[in-house]
């Protein structure tokens, strides 16, 4: 997106509060600000230098651009995260940051989003946020901080305004909880078995201050260790993908589960999947009804099965919700199961010391 530049003169603005107009008002595709309402006179011979940069406001602190978050309002709004569309940057007087008076000056702020990449699902946890200081490093605040408060909001997710009293210049954006943002938006998370190897690749769409990912591995589905742990990209909007070789796989089942940390802490656990590798055995296995009610079917023809095995049932958190022992003998095997299974997704799969078969899916509803 190019950059909008305005300057706008302080005598001006001042002219217009007592006309009571809008003293400001510069408008870019998702994201519109308007300075209204100088509460005082902002200074002789004074202005402002006003510009949108697309993306996520670039600060100095440890943290990068999260520096600061999260923090809480001065009406206790809980800010973590914050809109990476866009900023408003705002100089005053060729960045004259010192103490002068329009640096001093009360004024109300409102910020108008429209269709943001993505939206909030409450208006009303919505905030303007901001960094004191400039793009000069001398005097740059390295965080970011609340204004005021927001006395007023209206409208819903898709195109909406937020208004606060303002004191100072610098950066300034939209932020909220993080429950009004998908931290991550993951399309794919799977794995494939070549030589011995399993193969285990997932790609998110987009990321809302993310931290990092941790995968984790397991061989029976209830016990679990932290194979891999990724960083982040922490704001993005493009396609990502992440990519893992376990060149320690087990033959037969191995269970993979991944989970996303926010920078706060916070964290999402995804579906279980399973990669079967090299000793996964050959034959007939089957369910049905497929979907049921949890009553259903089990059918197996398989040679290397045959003999002392066990039916484990896993839930997509990787809980092994049933194991239960079977005879299996030559020929078509049918078993019956019948329990009080919460509607979901299941994976079956019956396993005979290192031999086991392919892992079934099943629905429950």
């Amino acid at each position: 997106m190019p950059q909008e530049l305005l300057r706008v003169n302080c005598d001006d603005i001042s002219r217009m509060r007592q006309d009571r107009l809008s003293s400001l008002l510069v408008q870019v595709q998702v994201c519109e600000m308007s300075l209204s309402t100088f509460t005082q006179p902002p200074g002789t011979d004074e202005y402002l230098t006003v510009s949108y940069l697309s993306g996520a406001p670039t600060l100095g602190g440890a943290e990068g651009a999260y520096s600061g978050l999260p923090l809480v309002t001065s009406d206790n709004q809980l800010i973590q995260n914050y809109s990476a569309d866009g900023h408003w940057n705002i100089d005053p007087t060729g960045g004259l940051y010192e103490s002068t008076e329009i640096n001093n000056a009360n004024y109300e702020m409102t910020l108008h989003c429209k269709a943001l990449s993505i939206q909030p699902t409450d208006v009303s946890k919505v905030r303007i946020i901001k960094s004191a200081g400039s793009e000069n490093s001398s005097i740059t605040s390295c965080h970011l901080d609340r204004i005021r408060f927001a006395f007023f909001y209206h409208g819903i997710p898709a195109d909406f305004t937020i208004t606060a009293a303002a004191q100072g210049f610098s950066k300034f954006g939209a932020g909220s909880d993080d429950g009004n943002a998908l931290p991550v938006e993951l399309v794919s998370f799977n794995g494939s078995c070549n030589d011995g190897v399993v193969d285990v690749t997932w790609t998110t769409a987009s990321e809302y201050n993310s931290s990092h990912f941790e995968l984790e591995n397991s061989r029976d589905g209830i016990t679990w260790d932290v194979v891999y742990t990724k960083d982040a990209a922490g704001q993005s909007t493009e396609l990502i993908e992440y990519t893992y070789n376990d060149v320690h796989a087990n033959g037969g089942d191995n269970y993979y589960r991944l989970t996303q940390v926010d920078i706060d802490g916070t964290s999402k656990t995804y579906d279980v999947i399973n990669v079967s590798c090299s000793q996964t055995t050959s034959g007939y296995f089957s369910i049905f009804p497929n979907p049921s009610s949890g009553s259903f079917q089990v059918i197996l023809n398989n040679a290397e099965i045959i003999g002392d095995a066990r039916m484990n049932i896993v839930d997509t958190k990787g809980n092994m919700v049933l194991s239960k022992p079977l005879d299996v003998k030559s020929g078509i095997n049918m078993y019956v199961v019948n329990e009080v299974l919460a509607p979901g997704i299941y994976y079956v799969s019956v396993q005979n010391g290192d031999k086991v078969t392919v892992v079934l899916k099943h629905s429950v509803k």
